[in-house]
Parts: C-alpha cells; structure tokens; sequence
C-alpha cells in the first residue's frame, strides 16, 4: 500500500469586489510514500486554477471529473495544470504510477459533481442534421461491470483542452464538436471523447444511465438519452482508504462551488 505526503500551500489572487473571479495557484509537494494530511482544496465557479506540483517520483496525475492529466518528472516542479473551473461539484484527485496502461484513459469513478450549465444555444430536436444519441448499456459478464456505448451521430468527439484560453465556442455558438457527459444516479461521473466506455467495480443495484453532449467549453446541449439497468449482486464492504481502482490512489478532492 503506497502512502503520499501531500503539502499544499494556497496562493490566491483576490479580486476587487466580492463575487469576481480570481486565479488561485496550489503547490503540492510529494514525498516519501506517506500522506501527512489530506485537504479538500477550493474554489468558485469561473476561477483559473493552476496546479505546481514538485515530486519525489514519476506519476501521472488525474482530475477526476474534468478528465485533465499530467506527467509529473521527479524531481522537478511542475506546472501540470491550468483550467477554468467551468464545472461545479467535488472532483477527485489521483496519482498513477508512471507508465500505468490505466492512467491514459478517460476515467469513470471519483467524481461527485453537478449537471453543467446549459448552452445558450441548442440544436434543433426535428432536424435530422441535428447530433443524435442513441445509448446502448449492456452488463459485461464480470459482475459490477458495464459497457456504454452511446452511438453518436453528426457530432465530432475531441478532447478537452487544458487551457481554458483554448476554448473559443463559450456557450453561445452551436458546434458539433466536443465531449459527452456521463452521468450515473444524475450525479456526474466524468467527460469523455470516446466511442465505447467500460465502467467497472460497480456495487449492485439499480442505475439510471444518462449520456448528455456538451461543447468544449463545456456547457450542454439539449441532446442526451438514458438507460435504466440493474447489477445484481451483494454489496462489497468498503476498507475506508482513499482508494480508487485499477491502482489509483486519490491524494486529495478539488471543491468547485457555484
């Protein structure tokens, strides 16, 4: 069991009145296989965030949630990350070992955040032009395990930027690019730009899965669909670790409120 020590220094840049948004810098330093105190870190709704991360090792670093990761060079202080909190919820924050096959992909687990903020413009709900969902769900024959498909159509899936200064659309233009969203229970689960997701380590029971498209400024469009499904099975215990799966470990939570 590897353990991370994990200082964090808040820098923020206020603005001049209340309300207004601000650029905030955390400094996390990591050593030694232990962590020293695990800290939920913050911010509003519109804020530039910047992580400098320096490390005692080689890891991948992962923003549950905004899908956004980063190689961290041992050694070195690294800039890894800059984005506007455009998404609003509790978003973890994992480490990979480097070179970690897991750590390259879109992610399904560790976030708890809201629905995004609908685009100003939507596409036309008659127009057979118009992008198209149609979600399929099916239960793999490893319990806890579902694959999603959502069979998209008239829409281009593209990664999401980590620079907020490389989204251009906003929420007023109607683009047919960008990512979907999934939710599970309505609760946001993360972003992904891919054709087939695999989620695995479910607990049993019932889930309602939704698909919805968004903008790669990340507001959503009017086109999703949903699924409802069940998992059978007993509910596993849980060990109280910070833990995630496929040999993730979640070293802290980043809190964007609205």
């Amino acid at each position: 069991m590897r353990y991370f020590f994990l200082s964090l220094i808040l820098v923020m840049v206020m603005g001049c009145g209340g309300g207004e948004v601000k650029d905030i810098t955390y400094d996390l330093e990591i050593h030694h296989g232990e962590l020293e105190e695990k800290q939920s870190l913050e911010a509003n709704k519109g804020d530039t965030i910047t992580f400098n991360v320096n490390s005692d090792s080689s890891y991948v670093l992962h923003l549950h949630g905004y899908d956004l990761e980063a190689e961290l060079q041992k050694g070195q202080n690294n800039k890894i990350l800059n984005f506007e909190a455009n998404a609003t919820g509790k978003f973890d924050i994992a480490l990979h070992e480097a070179g970690d096959e897991h750590s390259h992909h879109s992610h399904d687990h560790g976030t708890h955040g809201a629905e995004h903020e609908k685009c100003e413009n939507q596409f036309s709900t008659t127009d057979s032009a118009s992008p198209s969902i149609n979600l399929e769900v099916d239960k793999d024959s490893t319990n806890g395990t579902l694959i999603i498909k959502p069979n998209i159509k008239n829409f281009t899936l593209v990664a999401s930027s980590n620079d907020k200064n490389e989204h251009s659309d906003h929420n007023t233009e109607t683009t047919k690019k960008g990512h979907w969203h999934l939710y599970l229970n309505n609760e946001l689960k993360g972003m992904y730009h891919m054709d087939t997701l695999t989620l695995k380590d479910l607990e049993p029971g019932d889930y309602k899965v939704r698909v919805a498209l968004s903008s790669t400024s990340h507001c959503e469009y009017n086109i999703s669909d949903e699924v409802a499904i069940e998992i059978m099975g007993e509910k596993k215990g849980h060990d109280g670790h910070g833990h995630g799966h496929g040999g993730e470990n979640i070293i802290a939570s980043l809190e964007v409120y609205p």
